[in-house]
């Protein structure tokens, strides 16, 4: 496949997990695109937001807000380990989650300086 097919596609239903496939409709399947094309879309509409366009934005996206995406219903994780995003939700969400990680980002590391949590990575002996 080449990188223009792989831009182009969307998702069908032998692509999409049994419980995923319970929560969309056949009509809907249209809606979703690969995660990867989502986010380029979403960066190339928004550069005053000033985000990463590489391999590892994407990838760092995942691994830090890939849950929250997922429990919003706008990211989905196919069985073959790849995501598909939701063409008309990904924006507004990314958008909000984006508007609020600086303010958990603070307090996490607030935490983590207290020593407070699971997040806390301090290990030395006291």
């Amino acid at each position: 496949m080449s990188a223009t097919d792989s831009a182009n596609r969307t998702a069908t239903a032998a692509d999409v997990d049994t419980t995923a496939a319970d929560h969309l409709p056949a009509a809907d399947l249209e809606k979703w695109v690969a995660f990867d094309d989502a986010y380029d879309a979403f960066v190339k509409a928004h550069p005053a937001l000033g985000l990463g366009s590489n391999t590892w934005a994407t990838t760092n996206l995942r691994r830090n807000f890939g849950p929250r995406l997922i429990s919003e219903g706008v990211v989905i994780r196919l069985l073959n380990r790849r995501w598909l995003a939701h063409r008309d939700k990904f924006g507004p969400a990314l958008f909000r989650l984006i508007q609020r990680a600086p303010a958990e980002l603070i307090e996490r590391a607030k935490a983590r300086a207290a020593g407070i949590g699971a997040d806390s990575d301090d290990t030395r002996p006291a």
